[in-house]
């Protein structure tokens, strides 16, 4: 049973000292993780340069991290991205291109599943050193500590687990390559999932470059710009 704390400021002190080392340490952690990228991923570093730190840190935070501010909306727009990419790096794979029009859609469904599977994706993660910048303990008791100290509990072990799980680390790279596409479109995201080996090296083809040209209405531009796709027939 806990005793009655009669000293007000003590209790401020106590109320307040958390909150502030677990700000002080999502600044270290944010500052590390540009670091990090401009140090080893040019072309992603190049892609969130453009991004404030907000948007940053919600592509860090998985829905245990923070309920109201987390990387799900960004994970389902990454998601509908590295389906496309997939698709357009299989098709004009230039490791394939002489086989792949003999493959059955069944075949190259199961091709794609493997390339955007969890599996993948957690190995992405890992090999790229980026599990470690995944942020999943809240600020709650019995949940987070300051990272230079141990939380263990009455027996002495130790209560808290670094260890990510499988499905924080797929849905990460899902959310990170839904940020870029935000920033940047199509094109900009499929050099990111490049540089990170997600997807197949490929051959880049203007299927239209007459559409380039052609005058387009602001609503067409608009939507261009969302997709990353030039329509063929306007009056859709």
């Amino acid at each position: 049973r806990e005793l009655p704390m009669s000293d007000a400021a003590l209790f401020l002190e106590t109320l307040l000292l958390p909150l502030l080392l677990f700000e002080v340490e999502l600044c270290h952690h944010l500052q590390a993780y540009k670091t990090f990228v401009a140090d080893f991923y040019p072309r992603l570093h190049q892609v969130i340069s453009l991004a404030d730190d907000d948007q940053i840190l919600k592509v860090l935070s998985t829905p245990s991290f923070s309920a109201d501010s987390n990387y799900e909306h960004l994970e389902w727009l990454g998601d509908g991205f590295l389906k496309l990419a997939c698709s357009d790096s299989i098709v004009h794979s230039t490791t394939l291109k002489d086989w792949i029009k003999n493959l059955h859609e069944g075949d190259l469904s199961e091709l794609r599943s493997v390339l955007t599977c969890n599996d993948k994706l957690q190995q992405v993660c890992e090999k790229c050193g980026l599990v470690d910048f995944i942020l999943h303990e809240p600020l709650e008791r019995g949940k987070w500590c300051p990272s230079p100290l141990v939380l263990r509990n009455a027996d002495g072990v130790v209560a808290l687990s670094s260890k990510k799980k499988d499905k924080f680390k797929a849905d990460f790279v899902e959310a990170l390559l839904g940020l870029c596409y935000k920033l940047v479109g199509h094109s900009g995201a499929v050099s990111v999932a490049e540089e990170l080996c997600i997807i197949l090296q490929f051959e880049k083809q203007d299927t239209s470059p007459s559409l380039a040209t052609a005058p387009r209405p602001p609503h067409v531009r608009a939507m261009e710009d969302l997709t990353g796709h030039m329509f063929r027939d306007l009056a859709l």
